[in-house]
């Protein structure tokens, strides 16, 4: 089910995109106000009713859908719910778009019912982490290529949670840095040698000398 895939300038990255959907806009979502729910006094509590209205509304959309699939639910920050069975293949899109979609929606539910920030991670069958594993493989390699040719290269538009796993893959690597360019659903990822400041773009970005936005 993993594509291997998959941006945000470097420097944002570590405190940049949110791994997790939070309930609010699309980026780092939040529903309603500041801190996580864990970390608020009656937190444990809090966490609990997230993962119960995480569930039921999870449930109620596979039902609607007509999906034939378990829903698994753990709490914890982030509340994670696990989707299970026949269709759940079905649910993931391409590149994982439509599964991004439903963890962004309901993310939202439960930050509204709950009335505080909280973090969501749906997930099918294990296809994150198989995503997440693949991104960092095509960045490391296309790292390799960028070093060895001395070109930029950009990689296909991502989510921003998937440009932010291909930030932080080389954010250590001191040969290359990385920019997000773009925008809205083409915005990616371009790995740039690390002594470049305009360098020519390839496949078919924007022009020479484009940078990416300060905030992603």
């Amino acid at each position: 089910m993993s594509e291997p895939e998959g941006g945000d300038d470097r420097r944002e990255a570590p405190g940049g995109d949110e791994a997790e959907t939070t309930g609010g806009d699309a980026e780092t979502a939040s529903a309603a106000p500041a801190s996580p729910a864990g970390a608020e006094p009656g937190g444990a509590d809090l966490v609990a009713e997230a993962m119960r209205v995480a569930e039921e509304t999870c449930r109620e959309i596979m039902r609607r859908s007509g999906f034939d699939v378990r829903v698994l639910a753990a709490p914890g920050d982030p509340v994670r719910i696990e989707l299970q069975g026949p269709d759940a293949g079905r649910i993931i899109g391409r590149r994982g778009a439509a599964l991004q979609a439903l963890q962004y929606l309901v993310a939202r539910i439960v930050g509204q019912r709950v009335s505080r920030r909280v973090r969501v991670k749906v997930d099918v069958e294990g296809y994150r982490v198989r995503r997440e594993n693949a991104l960092r493989a095509l960045a490391q390699r296309t790292a390799d290529q960028v070093v060895r040719e001395r070109r930029a290269i950009e990689l296909e538009p991502m989510s921003p949670e998937e440009r932010r796993v291909v930030h932080l893959a080389l954010a250590d690597d001191g040969d290359v840095r990385t920019e997000s360019v773009g925008e809205g659903p083409d915005r990616r990822v371009c790995i740039l040698p690390a002594d470049d400041d305009d360098g020519d773009r390839t496949p078919g970005g924007p022009a020479r000398g484009s940078k990416a936005d300060a905030e992603e």
